[in-house]
C-alpha cells in the first residue's frame, strides 16, 4: 500500500491508515476525473482498482449514486468504516454497499 520512498519523502501518512486511505482514494478519484469520469454520458465507473490504485484487496465501483465496495483483504474489513467515510467524502454518494469476498477472507484450517 505504501512505498518506502513515499514514507521517507512525507511521513505524514506512515502507519496512519485514515490519511493513507484519503491519499489513495483522492489519487484514484483524481485519475478518473482526468479520464472524464463520471460524466454526463456515464455515471458508472471503477473508482478504485485494488493494486492498480495501491489499495490491495479493495475494489470500488460507482453505479449512479451508489458505490459498491468489494473487499478481498482482512485489512479492508478492519478499516471498513474509514474506507466508507473516505469514499463518501470524495464522491458524495447516497449509498455505499459492501460485498466482502467471504471465501477469500476465511481463515484456512490445516488438518
Amino acid at each position: 500500500m505504501q512505498m518506502e520512498s513515499e514514507a521517507l519523502a512525507d511521513d505524514s501518512a506512515v502507519l496512519d491508515i485514515p490519511t493513507l486511505l484519503d491519499l489513495r482514494i483522492s489519487q484514484a478519484v483524481g485519475l478518473r476525473a482526468t479520464l472524464g469520469l463520471p460524466s454526463e454520458v456515464t455515471n458508472v465507473a471503477r473508482l478504485v482498482n485494488s493494486e492498480g490504485d495501491r489499495l490491495s484487496g479493495v475494489v470500488a465501483d460507482m453505479l449512479g449514486d451508489t458505490i459498491v465496495v468489494q473487499s478481498c483483504a482482512a485489512w479492508s474489513e478492519r478499516y471498513r468504516a474509514e474506507i466508507t467515510d473516505t469514499l463518501q467524502r470524495h464522491m458524495a454518494c447516497k449509498h455505499i454497499v459492501w460485498r466482502p469476498a467471504a471465501g477469500i477472507l476465511k481463515v484456512r484450517q490445516h488438518t
